[in-house]
């Protein structure tokens, strides 16, 4: 299977280590690889020169292993695990919830193996409406298909180098831009923005089924318009705002989990690995975004670079909560003690436009 997006030297040099540490275990910390690769790449590189679809999670996205190790078996797995997952969801119809270990057992595969497998397809789609994490914090021990938007990434699984085009397709950047940060010398005559990925920072779908639901106690109208403009300025490559407008939506969102702020959402949030995307969004989203909010005008200016605001699977995977909850009209309201289910009958509509 051929790469479908060029690599550049250091590129390699950056993805290789990183594949190396994650294979023996050890810290991916970039101050350290930086120092430990210092004769391998040029002075100006940093990390952010790295195409963000080589990276996903801070470890190598399928893409990224492409990339290195063509011959991983990881990749021709990772077709297979989808392959059974979506074999799996046709034959068991009345189920969403498939786990790690029926598919391991299925394919013949180590459970730790495919657990990471489990974790790895999200690098390329959008198969996974919630899931449950592993003791060890890699992988996922077992995953759901709870609405269309999801099943529908399996069912049209043709194999994984259709799906990799595909991905690739959808987050390509414009002409002559490969995602590059960018430095503004405020007293030099370039001002030119970093470029626009083509595609969406939340799925297009995912908006529109949030945009069907219906539900009396809260209206959807504002949190819509949110995710309308986020995509909008994704679009522009108008980084800033895609982050301040990012803020702006976990600030909105918690009345949703019967909670004052985001801060208790990510405190209380049910499952390991809903909690691990919400401590993620409340812990590095939050802080970027106020870090740029509230920055004073200097010199030079480094404005936020794609690889730095990309928080978007992270707040997919948020939204999709957003959408379980109110479809299955059962307000899930969490404290630090108990668990309490808050029945909500539909009434009104949702986008209310």
């Amino acid at each position: 299977m051929e790469l479908p997006i060029p690599i550049t030297d250091p590129e390699r040099v950056w993805l290789k280590e990183i594949y190396r540490r994650q294979q023996a275990g050890e810290p991916i910390d970039v101050m350290s690889m930086k120092i430990a690769l210092r004769d391998k790449l040029p002075k100006d590189f940093t990390s952010s020169q790295v195409d963000a679809r080589f990276l996903y999670r801070g470890r190598l996205s399928l893409l990224g292993i492409l990339a290195i190790d063509p011959n991983s078996a990881r990749i021709g797995d990772t077709e297979r695990v989808i392959l059974a997952v979506r074999d799996f969801l046709i034959e068991n119809r009345e189920t969403r919830t498939i786990s790690a270990a029926q598919i391991a057992e299925k394919l013949g595969l180590d459970l730790d193996y495919t657990q990471d497998l489990f974790d790895l397809m999200s690098s390329v789609g959008h198969f996974w409406s919630s899931a449950s994490g592993t003791p060890s914090g890699h992988g996922l021990s077992s995953a759901s298909v709870d609405t269309e938007y999801f099943l529908q990434e399996f069912l049209g699984f043709d194999n994984l180098e259709v799906l990799l085009r595909r991905h690739v397709e959808e987050d390509r950047p414009a002409p002559g831009g490969r995602f590059p940060g960018r430095t503004i010398d405020l007293l030099s005559n370039e001002h030119e923005p970093s470029p626009a990925p083509k595609t969406h920072f939340i799925a297009t779908e995912l908006i529109d089924q949030l945009g069907q639901l219906q539900n009396p106690d809260f209206d959807l109208t504002r949190l819509l318009r949110y995710c309308e403009e986020i995509n909008d300025n994704y679009s522009r490559g108008n980084y800033l705002s895609v982050a301040f407008l990012s803020r702006g939506l976990l600030d909105h969102c918690p009345p949703i989990f019967g909670q004052p702020s985001f801060d208790a959402v990510a405190a209380y949030a049910e499952g390991r690995s809903f909690r691990s995307v919400a401590e993620r969004l409340n812990k590095s989203l939050k802080k970027i975004a106020e870090h740029h909010m509230h920055k004073q005008i200097g010199k030079k200016e480094m404005p936020p670079t794609l690889e730095e605001i990309n928080f978007s699977a992270d707040l997919s995977f948020l939204l999709g909560r957003i959408a379980e909850n109110l479809a299955s009209g059962r307000l899930i309201r969490t404290s630090p003690t108990s668990t309490k289910a808050l029945p909500a009958t539909p009434r009104g509509a949702g986008r209310g436009r």
